[in-house]
């Protein structure tokens, strides 16, 4: 009923939210909720937006501790072998997956 996807549908962008690697890092997830980043648009969204805002940086560094390329920023936050077309990719399968199942639900 529409009442009850209006109920549901925040819980589960909230989840999305705090399990799409800016809040959480991927790497750091439980076992148990490991599928839920790899299901979430945000998470696929925020790692090719990472990508492709960090790939081919390199920053002024003042002590060694310090990050010194943009590779070295994405490896940092769990998204060191991300790129762009893995991301489309990721964002594609899902949308389709839902497409699929929504035309299933409703023939």
């Amino acid at each position: 009923s529409p009442e009850a996807a209006n109920a549901l549908g925040p819980a589960v962008m909230v989840i999305f939210i705090v399990f799409g690697g800016y809040y959480c890092n991927p790497e750091n997830v439980p076992l148990a909720f490991r599928w839920i980043p790899r299901v979430s648009l945000i998470k696929h969204g925020f790692e090719g937006l990472a990508a492709n805002e960090f790939r081919g940086l390199s920053f002024e560094t003042k002590l060694p501790t310090d990050v010194a390329t943009g590779e070295q920023a994405l490896q940092r936050i769990g998204f060191g072998e991300s790129t762009v077309p893995k991301s489309l990719a990721g964002l594609g399968r899902i949308m389709l997956f839902n497409w699929m199942l929504t035309f299933h639900i409703l023939k």
